[in-house]
This record gives C-alpha cells, structure tokens and sequence, in this order.
C-alpha cells in the first residue's frame, strides 16, 4: 500500500515539475513577443536599426536671422508692368519731335539710372540733334561710368567717333561738344577712353584749356604705359611753346601742372 502511495505521489511531482516548466517557458516567450510590439512603434535613431531598414534623414531648420541660399537655378526679376510703362514712356521721350521732350526724357534716365537705355542713346546724331548733344553727352557718360566692362568699351568708342567728327566741324555747338566729349571720355574707365584722348592731344585741334581737361582725364588710367607717352609728349610740346601773353602762359603753367601731376602718379 505504502508502495504505491509512493509511486503515485512519484508521478505527480514529475507531470507538475513537467507542467511547470512548459508554462513557464511559455510565459517567457509571450512576454518577449509583447515586450518586442511594444518597442517597435517608438524605436528612436539613438537604437540600432533592423537589417535593411532605411531612416529618413532629417532637415536641417534654417539658422535664426540667416536667410536660406538662394537656388543657383534662380531666374533675374522680371520688370513689372510699372516698370515696363515707366521705359516705354521714356523710349516715346526720346523719339518726340520736341526737343524740350528729349532732354527731358534724357535727364529722366539719368536720374532713373536706366544703364539698359544705354544702346538707344548712342544711336543720336550730335550733328542733327544739336539742342539735345550736351544732356546726351553727360547722360552718356554717367550712365557708362556704371554699365559693364562691354557697355564702357561701346560708349567709349561712339563717344570717340563723335569727338572725331565734332572736330571737323566748324561750327559754335560743335566746339562746345568736342569740350564736352573730352571731359565726358575722362569719365569713362575704358582702354577706348584713353585711346581716344591720347589721340586728341596728339592731333593738337582742342584749345589748350581744353587739352589740359584731356591730360586730366587720362591721369585716372592706372595703366601708366597706355596713358603715360601722349601726357609726356604734351608736355613737351608745352615746355618749348613760348607764350603769347600772360593769359596763354597762365594757361601754359596750368597745363605743364595738370600733366607733372599725371605723371608723377604714376611714376609713384
């Protein structure tokens, strides 16, 4: 009796050892699944990522008071139609049959800095045109003095073109315009410029005062082998021209000054 008491109590304990440890290998393992499905929703970047799983990668927030880089695509701002209205108003200016419309149109380009209008003056006829030639020549001038490198080399040599004519001229407007021209070529820092002026003095055809402007206007070329030899010869020329009066040696002393200056610039 005993015996079998023993036996069945044997049995007993091992199906409960047996039982116990199938449902706690279980227990373990529903745990593990839950623990995992909770995790995956909230991974962060700071765990490591599944095989194969691809993060987006964030972007960066613009730093505070620095505007974003502008895209190297960026297209120029187009003109608006004010804009548009405003040129074309100056354009049908510049065409009038009044003359008082043309200079007006001109000093309304000028002020507006309208450097694009730039083509459209240099298409005038000094000659033809004498009570505009002054405003056209100073609009010219101030607007090239801030177009391009190609826009100053066109203006200089238009400018130049026009000085050689006005100086076959023998008329009032024509000398005032070639005074004009020189001062306005000085202006223009532009190979062309200075060519234009070395070639005034050489020519010896502007009146001294005139020819000292020109000295002038040369002494702002920083290159001093292009402006230097027409500045030199000038004075030269000055240094054994014996004056007629003391007005004309007044004039003498201020030209040999303007070009000593020129050429002491660049000797420096």
């Amino acid at each position: 009796m005993n015996h079998s008491f023993k036996s069945r109590l044997m049995l007993l304990l091992r199906a409960a050892r047996s039982l116990h440890w199938k449902w706690t290998l279980l227990a373990a393992a529903v745990v593990a699944v839950l623990s995992w499905l909770l995790l995956l929703p909230s991974r962060g970047t700071d765990e490591p990522a599944l095989p194969g799983a691809q993060h987006p990668t964030a972007t960066p927030a613009p730093q505070a008071g620095r505007p974003p880089a502008p895209s190297a695509a960026a297209t120029p701002a187009q003109p608006t139609a004010a804009e548009l209205a405003a040129r074309a108003d100056l354009l049908r200016g510049l065409s009038s049959e009044n003359s008082g419309d043309r200079v007006e149109a001109l000093r309304a380009i000028d002020s507006a800095g309208a450097v694009e209008l730039l083509p459209r003056l240099l298409e005038f006829d000094l000659a033809a045109d004498p009570e505009v030639a002054p405003t056209l020549i100073t609009v010219a001038a101030n607007l090239s003095a801030h177009a391009g490198t190609a826009e100053r080399s066109a203006a200089a040599q238009r400018l130049a073109g026009w000085l050689q004519r006005e100086l076959t001229r023998d008329a009032r407007d024509a000398r005032g315009n070639s005074a004009s021209l020189v001062e306005a070529l000085g202006k223009i820092d532009s190979p062309e410029a200075s060519r234009a002026l070395s070639e005034a003095l050489d020519a010896r055809r502007l009146p001294l005062h005139v020819e000292t402007v020109a000295v002038q206007g040369l002494a702002h070329d920083a290159d001093a082998e292009r402006a230097r030899p027409a500045v030199e010869r000038f004075r030269e020329r000055l240094q054994q021209a014996p004056a007629a009066d003391s007005f004309e040696r007044e004039l003498q002393h201020e030209a040999i000054t303007a070009a000593d200056q020129a050429l002491a610039q660049w000797s420096g």
